[in-house]
């Protein structure tokens, strides 16, 4: 007797048994079968514990990732705004000390007089207090 997949989950649809032709349900399933299912089911659930564990480290890897590219992100934008374009491990305190000093110099809202824009004088205030929360972040966070 031969199913279509479809028939397989309609009720309607009845199974006997091949060798005396009752319900396919009213005979009792053999040792071997049941340990092929058990068997089966283990390999199943081994296989996705093992698909889960590999999609577990991909995740993890990629917050890993992730949070050292924000880091280096972070780190850019802050030398960056005291004036620094080469991002490095090797930078001193002296030298950042040094370029907050002259971002200082360059961007201090009082070296902006009554002849300057309302805009200039903001966008000085605005870079101004970057590179000083800038340098603070550096200097404090252990970046130096």
């Amino acid at each position: 007797m031969i199913h279509t997949c479809a028939d397989t989950h309609d009720p309607e649809v009845m199974a006997y048994c091949s060798i005396c032709g009752c319900k396919y349900d009213s005979h009792p399933t053999t040792a071997r079968w049941r340990v092929e299912k058990e068997a089966g089911e283990r390999a199943d659930r081994a296989r996705y514990e093992r698909m889960r564990a590999a999609q577990d480290a991909q995740d993890a890897a990629r917050a890993e990732e992730s949070a050292l590219e924000a880091n280096n992100k972070w780190e850019t934008k802050m030398y960056a705004a005291l004036g620094i374009d080469e991002v490095r491990n090797g930078i001193s305190r002296k030298e950042l000390d040094r370029a907050y000093r002259k971002c200082a110099l360059r961007w201090h809202p009082d070296k902006f007089h009554s002849n300057t824009s309302d805009g200039e004088k903001r966008e000085a205030t605005r870079r101004f207090v970057e590179a000083a929360d800038a340098y603070r972040r550096l200097t404090t966070s252990g970046g130096i």
